[in-house]
């Protein structure tokens, strides 16, 4: 099976970011003194957007919606100052888009970051590599629903059949099925293999230059 154009999830995907967003949250949730969680409770809480994020970091008994929004607008504000401190793509990342982008493959971000954020990180790491990007806006649903990745496949005047949706998580699996593409899971971002095979990706790759074989 060949594709001709892939659409990436960011976040645990193309980047690791998951040091600056548990710093960002950790941050916001001391400011409201709730506890805080090691690095490696963020790879589950992270992956349908930060309001979702924060309702799984914070207690049981906090999670209503005027203390969501108030750690959130703290996340927010501390994440734009601080989302390049560590975070960086992951290694093979770079020379797979020079290499897909001298095939002449079409490729796309997906994001469940806000959009304008979305196209901030994009410029800042990939520059030139992806059209369209997009991210969490009021016209879309976020992923898993369908919506996004259909208006992508319009701009990609594709069919969804020569599209490949790559991703690390089980909502990036899900967003696939949803939309009619095949999914490769990536074993090196968030979540890991087993999330990936339950979930049902139709591919799953090891390392950035496996994708070179679809």
């Amino acid at each position: 099976m060949r594709f001709n154009a892939v659409i990436f999830d960011l976040d645990g995907t193309l980047l690791n970011t998951i040091d600056d967003l548990a710093d960002s949250f950790n941050y916001a949730l001391a400011q409201y003194q709730f506890p805080q969680h090691p690095v490696s409770a963020y790879r589950f809480f992270i992956g349908d957007g930060a309001h979702m994020a924060i309702e799984r970091a914070l207690p049981p008994e906090a999670r209503n919606a005027e203390i969501i929004e108030q750690v959130l607008g703290a996340f927010s504000e501390h994440y734009a100052q601080n989302y390049k401190n560590k975070t960086k793509p992951y290694p093979g990342i770079t020379e797979l888009l020079k290499t897909l982008k001298n095939r002449a493959i079409k490729m796309a971000v997906l994001s469940n970051k806000p959009h304008d954020f979305t196209i901030q990180c994009v410029r800042e790491y990939f520059d030139d590599y992806f059209i369209p990007v997009q991210g969490v806006e009021s016209r879309f649903d976020k992923k898993p629903a369908p919506e996004s990745t259909h208006h992508i496949l319009e701009q990609f005047k594709l069919p969804a059949e020569q599209v490949l949706f790559v991703g690390d998580t089980k909502t990036d699996i899900q967003t696939a099925k949803n939309a009619g593409l095949k999914s490769a899971g990536v074993v090196w971002g968030f979540r890991g293999r087993e999330e990936l095979q339950q979930a049902g990706a139709d591919f799953i790759i090891g390392h950035p230059k496996e994708l070179l074989t679809l």
